[in-house]
């Protein structure tokens, strides 16, 4: 039996019958993973018949309209069409508070998942890619000159001289105290080594994630520290 005349026959004797177990819905969602995984190409998968009738049922989740052969299943498992989906990641461009796109808190995989990459393909993938090369990163490194203040990936930063060249304006900004690039030692490496000297002194560490001096006032070991876009190390 084929697997999609499967699908639909196990689809069909649950929406019969009116006290639906988890046994039935686990093996209709078995079926339709297997499915998903068919070695046929999507265009093969979308324009199946049969397919379209047994999945006539599903809505989107974002503007719940009946979902046509081009959807989209996230990992929490809810169906998006393609119009909605890429409105979320639209929406997510619009600043860091809306970063990442996701649903039902987990991020959608872009970097992972190619046939989410061709949904939002051309300039929105662009976008995704620039921006996530900025916000995902730990340690940002912005344009000294504040007529400009562009975001300097790490790519553009030479160690040697401790120093990064903006992609923008071209100019170089100090990777320590991220002003201007200067001559000389910079201040924040003296303010450093007097604060490592007293820490040394007073038996304070450091966090293992930022470097912030810490002092163990009561409780265990651990240490977590907090950022204002509510991620977290520890």
């Amino acid at each position: 039996m084929k697997l999609e005349q499967m699908v639909s026959d196990a689809e069909i004797a649950v929406t019969k019958s009116t006290n639906i177990n988890a046994r039935a819905r686990e093996i209709v969602r078995d079926l339709e993973d297997q499915y998903d995984q068919w070695e046929g190409t999507a265009d093969e998968r979308n324009l199946s018949g049969t397919w379209k009738a047994t999945r006539a049922h599903l809505t989107c989740i974002a503007c719940q309209q009946t979902l046509g052969p081009q959807n989209y299943r996230a990992p929490c498992r809810h169906l998006f069409c393609f119009d909605c989906l890429r409105q979320l990641f639209e929406a997510s461009y619009r600043g860091e508070k809306a970063w990442p796109a996701r649903c039902c808190a987990t991020r959608l995989p872009v970097e992972t998942d190619t046939a989410l990459q061709t949904v939002i393909e051309g300039e929105s993938l662009r976008t995704y890619r620039k921006l996530a090369e900025e916000y995902d990163a730990e340690d940002r490194i912005y344009c000294g000159q504040t007529q400009c203040s562009a975001f300097i990936p790490k790519r553009f930063v030479v160690e040697m001289l401790d120093t990064a060249i903006c992609p923008t304006c071209f100019s170089e900004t100090c990777v320590k105290c991220k002003q201007a690039a200067h001559f000389g030692t910079c201040p924040i490496d003296e303010e450093l080594e007097r604060t490592k000297r007293l820490a040394g002194r007073r038996g304070w560490s450091t966090c293992s994630k930022c470097a912030r001096v810490i002092e163990k006032a009561w409780g265990c070991n651990h240490m977590r520290y907090e950022v204002q876009d509510s991620r977290s190390g520890i």
